[in-house]
């Protein structure tokens, strides 16, 4: 590596051709004028608002006086992707020779920072042949106090992540896209204390085991956000994740048809989405009926379901069995009606302060399933009478169950009611009209409640 401090290598390059925009019309001083306000503030804080600029943007910033000069090397967070190189007409068509332009920037960027980095973005789509040049970065990172570390490799190349960089003590958030993660032997919760420090870990096209996940999660002490897709997972499969993770506050979970989640120990979980992919039948969601059994201590839970999804889970009522759970915030985002599904939920849900459903298709009430008495029926419920304060419905078509019918429900029977806002497609503004008309004059439950109706599209 080169001179820590120097600009060799960038003035004649791929960087610093002229002075930016940026630089001409706020940093330079004016006319008249002896220097900027900009220029009063310290070094600390002009490294952070640096930060916020694209790093090219930032490191031409060094023309324009001695003070400038070396300030962009004490930037805490780097945003390392190909917009850091100028692309010639005549190798804009050549990848490798810009790959290796690129990383010849990196080199010279890294080896140019004065302070630790506490946060870098990585986004790259690496060539086999490049992996030991990114492996240099990252455990360069990891060495210097890496705290915030994104790694995206949107390649059709898995990139294995390091196994040197699980070592790190100072990571704190790991974000990897499109990586394989295999972790070395030693790793084990009792002896290992590297990655024990991290707070928020979101793996997205990841190939992994599910042993290797679960090792990752339960070494994690610390560990308080988690999320990952494996939607589209190639290499190795996640058949049966078991989440381990004493002190998760909030679990995003965005899973295929083969994969199958359960919560075995998070105590202090407060928010939870679960968006399942592909086809659904009644035993895979069964899977769901399964986790909610472990949310005792949510609060907030979102449910993201395709349409096959909702299907089966209309059809499967939640057993009656089920514990009563701490819900506060529960929202519904689906492409059918659930009416089935969501009266089991509301069951369950006892202290129940908000409710937000989002249902864009509707077929059950075209088929006869749904009759006009179905929530007289299926009610009342006990968040109604003593929690259920605000309720957000957001439909792009007229149905009687989970639209209409639900609201006059709600109406009628929701006693501490604050705001219910109703959003609807726009070319349902004439249908519309008379239930509008009705919903207003319809007598509440509450006496503070407030009818909205809002349209899009």
């Amino acid at each position: 590596m080169g001179r820590r401090g120097s600009n060799a290598g960038f003035g004649k390059g791929w960087i610093l051709r002229t002075k930016s925009k940026l630089s001409r019309k706020i940093l330079q001083p004016r006319k008249g004028k002896k220097e900027e306000p900009i220029s009063n503030l310290s070094d600390d804080i002009l490294s952070l608002i640096l930060s916020r600029i694209p790093l090219r943007e930032a490191v031409r910033t060094s023309v324009l006086s001695k003070r400038w000069r070396c300030l962009w090397c004490s930037i805490p967070y780097l945003q390392l992707d190909m917009s850091l190189i100028i692309n010639p007409p005549a190798l804009s068509r050549n990848y490798e020779d810009r790959m290796r332009k690129w990383l010849y920037v990196v080199h010279h960027i890294l080896d140019s920072c004065r302070d630790p980095i506490l946060g870098c973005s990585i986004s790259i789509s690496i060539w086999k042949e490049f992996t030991d040049n990114l492996d240099e970065f990252v455990l360069f990172l990891c060495k210097n106090g890496i705290q915030d570390l994104y790694l995206c490799n949107p390649s059709s190349y898995f990139y294995q992540f390091p196994t040197d960089a699980y070592f790190c003590q100072s990571l704190k958030k790991l974000t990897l896209i499109r990586c394989k993660v295999v972790l070395p032997r030693v790793f084990l919760p009792l002896v290992f204390e590297g990655i024990s420090c991290l707070t928020t870990l979101t793996i997205i096209d990841v190939s992994i085991t599910d042993g290797d996940l679960e090792r990752l999660i339960s070494s994690s002490q610390l560990l308080e956000s988690l999320c990952f897709y494996d939607d589209f997972l190639s290499g190795e499969k996640l058949r049966n994740v078991r989440i381990s993770a004493p002190n998760l506050l909030s679990l995003e979970i965005h899973s295929s048809m083969s994969t199958r989640v359960s919560l075995k120990t998070a105590p202090r979980l407060e928010d939870f989405f679960y968006k399942p992919y592909h086809y659904y039948n009644c035993y895979e969601a069964g899977m769901l009926a399964d986790l909610l059994m472990n949310l005792g201590h949510v609060e907030s839970l979102k449910l993201q379901l395709f349409e096959s999804a909702a299907k089966s889970l209309n059809i499967m009522q939640l057993p009656k069995s089920l514990p009563a759970l701490k819900l506060k915030k529960l929202t519904l985002d689906v492409k059918y009606d659930i009416e089935l599904f969501l009266s089991s939920l509301l069951r369950i849900c006892p202290n129940l302060q908000e409710l937000n459903i989002v249902i864009t298709k509707g077929v059950f009430e075209e088929k006869g399933f749904v009759h006009e008495t179905f929530w007289e029926r299926h009610g009342p419920f006990e968040c109604l009478m003593h929690h259920l304060t605000t309720v957000r419905i957001n439909m792009s078509y007229l149905n009687n169950c989970c639209g209409i019918g639900f609201m006059e429900f709600l109406l009628k029977n929701a006693y501490v009611l604050k705001r219910m806002c109703i959003i609807y497609y726009k070319s349902l503004k004439k249908q519309m009209k008379a239930e509008i008309s009705k919903l207003s004059l319809l007598q509440r439950a509450s006496q503070h409640a407030v009818l909205e109706f809002k349209t899009y599209g």
